[in-house]
């Protein structure tokens, strides 16, 4: 761990440094969304996502606070949709107080993914009489009775579907490859993703900057063994693919499309089944299926919400 004294801050590239570390406080720590709280989902929102933030992060004895300044704003390193949470460790509310008033050159700051009335919560809120912020929404699966009992939770509705879509692809012959550890796994996926309905509208994440924020984040994933990849073939060709990383104990969901040619074999619901049965197997216990949208219902059973608090000078 970096030792220098608390009061200098700590580039991106020092974080970076002692990700492994970082992620281990995250993982036993109080943060919700631990996932999107690790390195390697804030690391690639702050080099790709906020290419011209500067960083303004504290580390000490296993806790941190980690945000960036962008035009007057402190904010954690990934503000885009508000999960990751700042304050990591035993002591991230008091290194977040100190970060904002070592230099107090910020008209704002934004503290997301906290849940609220948690201590941090009312440590931060009595503090600074922070007012409330946007309010973030995910949907989670328990995997804990494998497949057959997520099943089970599913909608008849959805169970019917999913049974009709395998038999089809079944008589079609259609197949699923991991490519997990595949080193050209992230090119593959994205001429899925160019093919797929949100690749012909210019929305699908083969285009900047998502492309690399997800290219960065599956690096870092395969270094340390915790991304999932998975294709559907059907005639010696990528159609759909599932793409996700397992950490703490937790499958988060990344990103899944289908080839638009073949909308009618219902690839994604498919892949997604695909996947839970693999991490079944594997002992995963939860699927975090990300923010809210309105698909989700049918997956995911618990509702988990995360708020945010604004502080003015």
């Amino acid at each position: 761990m970096d030792r220098r004294p608390v009061t200098d801050f700590l580039t991106f590239e020092d974080l970076d440094r002692v990700a492994a570390a970082y992620d281990e406080a995250v993982r036993i720590g109080a943060s919700i969304d631990r996932f999107c709280s690790a390195s390697f989902w804030i690391l690639p929102a702050a080099r790709f996502l906020s290419p011209y933030a500067s960083p303004r992060i504290l580390a000490e004895d296993g806790s941190y606070a980690v945000l960036a300044r962008s035009a007057g704003w402190l904010h954690p390193l990934e503000a885009m949709w508000g999960l990751s949470c700042p304050l990591v460790g035993p002591a991230g509310v008091e290194l977040f107080i100190r970060a904002l008033e070592l230099k107090p050159d910020w008209s704002a700051a934004l503290a997301t993914g906290i849940a609220e009335g948690s201590p941090p919560w009312r440590k931060l809120g009595r503090r600074y009489a922070a007012e409330r912020g946007p309010t973030t929404r995910r949907y989670v699966a328990d995997l804990e009775r494998g497949v057959e009992g997520f099943l089970e939770r599913r909608p008849s509705g959805l169970r019917k579907s999913l049974l009709k879509a395998q038999k089809r692809a079944e008589r079609l012959g259609v197949t699923f490859e991991i490519a997990d550890r595949a080193e050209g796994g992230f090119e593959r996926l994205l001429e899925v993703e160019r093919r797929s309905w949100k690749g012909l509208r210019g929305v699908g994440i083969d285009r900047e900057p998502m492309r690399s924020f997800y290219w960065d984040m599956s690096r870092r994933l395969l270094e340390r063994g915790a991304r999932r990849l998975t294709f559907a073939r059907l005639e010696d060709e990528d159609v759909a693919y599932i793409f996700g990383g397992v950490f703490a104990s937790t499958y988060r969901g990344l990103q899944f499309s289908f080839d638009a040619r073949f909308s009618s074999l219902s690839l994604g619901n498919l892949s997604q089944l695909e996947e839970v049965r693999r991490l079944s197997a594997a002992g995963v216990g939860r699927y975090d299926l990300g923010s809210e949208v309105r698909y989700k219902q049918k997956w995911g059973e618990e509702v988990v919400e995360t708020g945010s608090l604004v502080i003015r000078r």
